[in-house]
């Protein structure tokens, strides 16, 4: 109903909000991030390529790692091992350990296709905020 797209909706914004604001502070992207991230070479794709990463990031990612984390991983080892290895799995750990538990607090609400819309929202507006500033880092 409109309370599960609501939720699912909010939660897709929220994340993204606190995905991207910690990158400002130093401290943050000195002990917080793993790796560097996406590439400039990705701006330097093709339009197609980049049509497609973005099609994969907000369509086939977040159903993939929601069925894994969320559907099955709650399920088999709980939340926290859940939010840990979810953390663990992206390169920005506490934004993603953030992340990992807002979607599952979705998933437990709502279930599975709210943490799924959820997380496309994010991915989909992160995908737009990468093309339009260039921000290749959180790709």
């Amino acid at each position: 109903g409109v309370g599960t797209w609501t939720l699912a909706v909010a939660t897709g914004l929220a994340v993204l909000v606190i995905w991207i604001f910690p990158e400002q502070f130093e401290l943050y992207r000195r002990y917080c991030i793993f790796g560097e991230g996406g590439t400039r070479a990705i701006a330097e794709s093709d339009r197609w390529l980049i049509a497609i990463r973005l099609f994969g990031s907000a369509l086939v990612i977040p159903a993939a790692e929601e069925l894994f984390f969320r559907r099955w991983l709650v399920r088999w080892a709980g939340f926290l091992p859940m939010v840990v290895l979810f953390a663990v799995e992206h390169d920005r750990y506490l934004v993603g350990a953030v992340a990992g538990a807002l979607y599952g607090l979705v998933f437990l609400k709502k279930g599975t296709f709210a943490a799924i819309i959820a997380h496309a929202v994010t991915n989909l507006g992160l995908g737009i905020y990468v093309l339009l500033s260039g921000q290749w880092q959180f790709w």
